[in-house]
């Protein structure tokens, strides 16, 4: 929710301007995206009130209503409303809404785990047509691909796994890992793979989102 809000933040106030499409395959909360969103537009006026380069009328064009109208949302009940939504209706739907900069899929594990009746090869063969497709819309249109997967306890080795197994983990570019110390109660992500700078850093959800 915060990166589809983030996706929005005018050029001028250093974002990229763009849109957000978020496709649920759980539980988006919309009253959580607006807190955040309207948070977010109370900090950005408030950081750049005194910006010569900042119009204040443009500063309060700027308005949380405005971000909610650039957020599409697409809801997948099934995987196999998610497998056409990805690999027949996407193009088109980029197609009429060229400002989109963002595609969140959220959580690409879930309908998979918990929906999918066929074998492991069949689901894997499917994951990997969903990447490929995800892929090439993101090189070809410079858009960031961003999903969520599960983490799942495997037993044998005592440490979580990511739940799609290793084939799917390997088809991102980028992999960051959340987690949270349960001594501490304290939350870090740690960068696992082809980020520049790699490690573990902690973070905090307040109202306004991740910091």
């Amino acid at each position: 929710m915060q990166l589809c809000v983030n996706a929005q933040i005018p050029e001028i106030m250093g974002g990229i301007e763009g849109e957000a499409l978020f496709i649920d395959c759980e539980s988006l909360k919309i009253s959580r995206f607006n807190e955040i969103a309207t948070l977010t537009i109370k900090e950005l006026r408030e950081k750049f009130k005194e910006n010569p380069n900042v119009n204040h009328l443009f500063l309060h064009s700027f308005t949380s209503k405005k971000i909610t109208d650039g957020l599409s949302i697409l809801k997948c009940k099934s995987w196999e409303e998610l497998e056409v939504a990805i690999l027949r209706k996407l193009d088109s739907f980029l197609e009429l809404h060229p400002k989109v900069k963002l595609i969140i899929i959220d959580s690409i594990s879930y309908l998979f785990r918990y929906d999918f009746e066929g074998d492991i090869f069949e689901r894997t063969k499917l994951l990997l047509e969903v990447s490929q497709k995800l892929k090439e819309i993101a090189t070809s249109k410079n858009i960031c691909v961003t999903f969520t997967n599960h983490l799942t306890h495997h037993v044998d080795v005592r440490q979580n796994i990511p739940a799609l197994g290793a084939s799917w983990g390997h088809c991102s570019n980028i992999r960051l890992l959340l987690e949270r110390d349960r001594t501490s109660n304290l939350r870090f992500f740690s960068t696992t793979k082809n980020f520049p700078q790699k490690g573990k850093y902690e973070f905090t959800i307040s109202a306004l989102g991740f910091r």
